[in-house]
Formats: structure tokens, sequence, C-alpha cells
């Protein structure tokens, strides 16, 4: 496994929200738009990923749910969804210093006969990112390897924070 260095999330004059993370071959930026949302309103949050090694272009291997891929978690309170990703190993290309970008992209595993899991059909049918009120941390995740999916994985997370006021 690559060792990664993490920064904090940077707010950036009232505007966007940035969280870094990097290690010698990637660097993973999440951004969110801005850090304070109304309940009802649609949150603009995505990912750029850069490849920074050594090489011109390098094949990833990774999940085919994307080389990018997001979580959500309510930090005060129960929701917390995880990442859900197909188990394949697919190829993802890239070329140094090419950032790929993603918005966003929902996912959930959950179970319909649980009461505690109530939330998660409704957020799953809303096309748009909307969160109840809370305090939110939205973090884009990468797990590739160079090579093989065998082979040493890359692992980083990159976090921004959100409040969603009623």
């Amino acid at each position: 496994m690559a060792a990664a260095c993490v920064d904090r999330p940077v707010e950036q004059g009232g505007g966007p929200i940035e969280g870094i993370a990097r290690d010698d071959i990637f660097v993973l930026v999440m951004h969110v738009d801005r850090a304070s949302y109304e309940a009802s309103e649609p949150i603009s949050a995505g990912a750029a990923l850069t490849y920074v090694g050594p090489a011109p272009a390098i094949d990833a291997r990774g999940s085919g749910s994307g080389p990018i891929l997001f979580s959500i978690e309510q930090l005060d309170g129960p929701l917390d969804m995880g990442i859900t990703a197909t188990g394949d190993c697919a190829t993802h290309p890239f070329v140094r210093d090419v950032a790929q970008t993603r918005q966003f992209v929902k996912s959930a595993a959950f179970d319909p006969e649980d009461p505690a899991d109530a939330f998660w059909p409704a957020y799953l049918a809303d096309p748009l990112l909307r969160l109840p009120p809370g305090d939110w941390r939205l973090t884009a995740s990468i797990e590739l390897a160079i090579g093989d999916c065998g082979d040493p994985w890359h692992r980083l997370e990159a976090a921004a924070e959100v409040m969603v006021q009623p």
C-alpha cells in the first residue's frame, strides 16, 4: 500500500471548499462550491484526480465504478454511506499532469426493511445531491493499482465538510 499525505480542507474566501490528498503518484482533490447550503438546495460537489508520477502515461486498475468514488457521512447524526462500487478490475488510463474530473455520484446499499435505512430510497431517487439539515462530510476516494489488480494499491481520501441549514 502506498503512503498518503492528507491536507486539511481549505475554505477560500467564503467560496469553494477543497480537501486534498496526495502520494507519490496521485493528487486527489475533493471540492464543494461553498460551505453552507439550505436543505432544499442542490449541493455542487465533485473531485479531480491527477497522475503526477514519473512516466508520461500509465494504466491504473480498480473498480469499474470509476477511478474516483464517493461517500457521505452526517457528522452530527446517524447517516453514513460508505463507498459502494463494483469489485471488478477495470483499466483507467492516466496521462501525467492531466486531471480527470467527476461530479459527485450517489451510491448506496441499504436494507429496505430496516427503518434506520428509510432515508436512502428518497436520497437515491433525487437526481441532485440534497441532504437534510446537519453537518456533512463528502469524501472522494481512490483505490488503484499500477499494473495489475494484485499489485500494491494507492489509496487516498480527500474530504470537504458542508453545513446544511433547515
